[in-house]
């Protein structure tokens, strides 16, 4: 969970995080994240899935063909930790099926995005506050192929006190998934009775 202090650090990183390229972001926010109750869901069958649960030693759910199997995780993290947070990236369908879910317990999503790769081209998709989408879009097509990395990094940037509702897009060449076609999603689902920005 968060304390006053963390909090206070976690902001003064953010907005170091937004402002300053991908790669001088990228320790900004990782010393807060041991104080945040988080669970982790990646799809298993993707890489940067991967990437980004690895930046975590937190307790991580892999996602496979049934989501219903992490039902129960999820319902016994939200009882356990009625202030932490929901992170991944995974299939849209499993977000789908996770952000209902997560209605259920009183969270709402803070931020999304969809990351495809076609043609050579990496595009994101974000969907967060009207302050933060651009910024986070530009700092994920900042990223290039770390994109993953960056979010974990950054996780504490993506959060908001209301409901993710603008969106912002990005573009860049994507040289190590060259030749790949796929799709994408990562999130964060927090309570909606926090009160972090």
């Amino acid at each position: 969970m968060l304390t006053r202090r963390t909090f206070i650090k976690s902001t003064l990183a953010a907005n170091i995080a937004l402002a300053a390229p991908a790669s001088l972001a990228l320790t900004a926010i990782k010393n807060t994240q041991d104080e945040q109750a988080l669970l982790i869901f990646a799809d298993e069958n993707s890489s940067n899935a991967s990437l980004f649960s690895k930046q975590f030693s937190e307790a991580e759910a892999h996602i496979s063909l049934d989501i219903g199997l992490h039902f129960d995780t999820f319902n016994a993290f939200c009882r356990e930790n009625p202030n932490g947070w929901v992170s991944g990236i995974t299939r849209d369908s499993d977000f789908f099926v996770l952000q209902q879910l997560a209605s259920q317990h009183g969270y709402h999503t803070a931020y999304s995005a969809t990351h495809t790769v076609s043609n050579n081209t990496l595009a994101h998709q974000v969907t967060s506050s009207a302050e933060k989408a651009p910024l986070l879009a530009r700092a994920l097509g900042n990223a290039g192929d770390k994109w993953p990395t960056w979010l974990a990094d950054n996780l504490a940037t993506l959060q908001n006190t209301t409901a993710a509702d603008n969106t912002a897009n990005s573009r860049t060449q994507s040289l190590s998934q060259a030749g790949d076609n796929h799709v994408l999603v990562s999130w964060l689902l927090i309570p909606s009775n926090s009160t972090q920005s």
